[in-house]
């Protein structure tokens, strides 16, 4: 028999490495599957950033995308993601999407929309919650990753296992621009 899970999230790394911890303590697919629907749920949190030039690629590939007078001022970014904190009642599987898009703020440049991020996530955790399984896929520029990572732990966000900063994969590459970073995480409740 074949298990799908469908987790609505657009990116699997993250369910991968729950999968994959699942697997290294002896768990079934069930209790896998599990873990992972309770990640898409509740705990999944994603930030990502656009530039002017990613803007204009991604208006050029989907002009409907973005409301009528939309734009993002050279040398700002806008930051979306998913909002700060864990939901208690989950979220239907055909909202996560939007939800991974949702409008965060406008950076006035990395450095701000680095630390804007970091207080949007900060905010959303409750005393003892902490946030782990972190990625930052990166074009071309892992030390972004790693100025993002500084930032997260001067706001004060204690950060469970080792972060993965990394290069982007291929589709990652060519939707992105130079310099484009992600961020996904997992709240973690003690």
């Amino acid at each position: 028999m074949v298990t799908v899970f469908v987790h609505g999230w657009a990116t699997d790394g993250p369910f991968l490495m729950e999968a994959i911890k699942c697997a290294q303590r002896g768990q079934t697919i069930d209790d896998a599957i599990t873990v992972c629907e309770d990640l898409a749920q509740r705990t999944f949190g994603r930030i990502s950033f656009m530039d002017a030039a990613l803007f204009r690629k991604m208006k050029a590939w989907r002009p409907a995308f973005f409301p009528d007078g939309y734009d993002i001022p050279e040398g700002h970014l806008a930051i979306s993601g998913t909002p700060q904190g864990i939901r208690p009642n989950g979220v239907p599987l055909e909202k996560r999407i939007n939800m991974m898009l949702a409008p965060v703020g406008i950076g006035t440049s990395m450095e701000d929309a680095f630390e804007k991020s970091a207080r949007h996530i900060k905010s959303g955790l409750e005393p003892g919650q902490k946030v782990g399984n972190i990625l930052i896929p990166c074009v071309g520029r892992p030390d972004y990753g790693y100025v993002f990572l500084r930032k997260l732990e001067e706001e004060g966000i204690e950060i469970v296992g080792t972060p993965n900063v990394y290069t982007e994969n291929v589709l990652g590459i060519m939707i992105g621009t130079w310099g484009s970073v992600t961020l996904m995480y997992k709240i973690i409740e003690e």
